[in-house]
C-alpha cells in the first residue's frame, strides 16, 4: 500500500493533478476489465492504450465502454484519434471520450472537427485524506464491508437501487463475478434498521481512492446514507494509507452535494464528447 504523504490541504488544481485523477479512474476501469476477462475466459471485453489515454470495451451498453484521459498525458495525433476510433467501430461501439478541460484546448477542436459532439458533464470532486478530515452522519445507520459470498446479493442492490433501463441488465449480472476477481476493489453497503439500503465501492489506484458505484434505494432517500457510505471509505482509505480521494458526479445532482457536505471540493468539469 501507498504511504501517506502531502498535508491537509488539497493540492491545486492543474495538470499534475487532472494526470492523477484521470489516471485514477482508468485504472480502475482498466482493472474491471481485466477481472472480467478473468471471470469470463473468452469474453470480448478488451483495452488498450493510446497517447497514455485508455480505451476500454466492456458491452455496447456499458458505462465503462470509453476513454478516460485522453490528451492529459500528450497530444493525440490522427494516428492516435483513428486508431481509437477502429478499437470501438469494429465492436459496433460508439466512440465516447471522456475530456478533462485541464490541457490545451486544441483538442476540443480537433474534437468537433472529426465529427464529435459534447453530450454529458462530470464533475470530479476531490480532497486529501488527512487525519482532520470528519465527516457527521446519522447514528441510525450503519455502513459495514461485504464479505466475498456476498458479491451477487450486492449487485442486486445495485441494480434496485439505480433503475436503469433494461439493456443495462446484463452489466449488473456479471457484476458480482467479475468485482470478486478483482482485489483492488472494496464494497461497502450501508443499513437502515438492520436493512440494506445502499451500496457504495472503493477503487483503490496507486495513491488515490475513488469512489464509485454510490446507490440509494428510493424509498430510503433523504437518511444521509450516500454520506455514511463516504465517511465508512475515508475511514478505509486513511487506514490503508491512501493520499487522496476522488468521485464523478452530474452537476448539481444530490451526489455532487454529498460530496461537498463530506468536505469535498470540485476539481473541474469533465465532457463526455461522442461520435456515432
Amino acid at each position: 500500500m501507498p504511504k501517506t504523504v502531502g498535508s491537509s490541504r488539497s493540492p491545486l488544481v492543474d495538470l499534475n493533478l487532472s494526470k492523477r485523477l484521470e489516471r485514477a479512474e482508468a485504472l480502475a476501469n482498466r482493472r474491471y476489465i481485466e477481472a472480467k476477462q478473468k471471470a469470463f475466459p473468452g469474453t470480448d471485453a478488451t483495452w488498450i492504450e493510446v497517447a497514455g489515454a485508455y480505451a476500454m470495451f466492456d458491452t455496447y451498453q456499458s458505462p465503462l465502454t470509453h476513454t478516460f484521459g485522453l490528451g492529459v498525458f500528450e497530444a493525440p495525433t490522427d494516428d492516435d484519434f483513428e486508431r481509437n476510433e477502429e478499437f470501438f467501430s469494429v465492436r459496433g461501439a460508439p466512440v465516447i471520450h471522456e475530456i478533462s478541460p485541464i490541457q490545451d484546448e486544441s483538442l476540443l477542436r480537433t474534437l468537433r472537427e472529426r465529427g464529435y459532439c459534447p453530450m454529458e458533464l462530470t464533475n470530479l470532486l476531490y480532497r486529501t485524506i488527512d487525519d482532520d478530515w470528519a465527516i457527521e452522519v446519522n447514528p441510525t445507520l450503519k455502513v459495514r464491508q461485504i464479505e466475498h459470498h456476498e458479491q451477487d446479493a450486492y449487485s442486486k442492490l445495485c441494480a434496485q437501487a439505480w433503475q436503469l433501463p433494461a439493456e443495462f441488465a446484463e452489466f449488473f449480472q456479471d457484476m458480482g463475478k467479475v468485482n470478486s476477481m478483482n482485489p483492488h476493489l472494496a464494497s461497502f453497503i450501508v443499513e437502515w434498521n438492520g436493512k440494506p439500503i445502499g451500496t457504495g465501492g472503493l477503487c483503490l489506484s496507486e495513491d488515490v481512492a475513488l469512489i464509485a458505484g454510490d446507490s440509494t434505494l428510493p424509498e430510503a432517500r433523504g437518511q444521509g446514507g450516500q454520506l455514511a457510505l463516504i465517511a465508512a471509505r475515508v475511514k478505509f482509505a486513511r487506514e490503508h494509507g491512501y493520499n487522496l480521494m476522488m468521485m464523478g458526479a452530474l452537476p448539481g445532482s444530490t451526489s455532487q452535494k454529498n460530496g461537498q457536505r463530506a468536505g469535498m471540493n470540485i476539481a473541474y468539469t469533465r465532457i463526455k464528447w461522442s461520435r456515432g
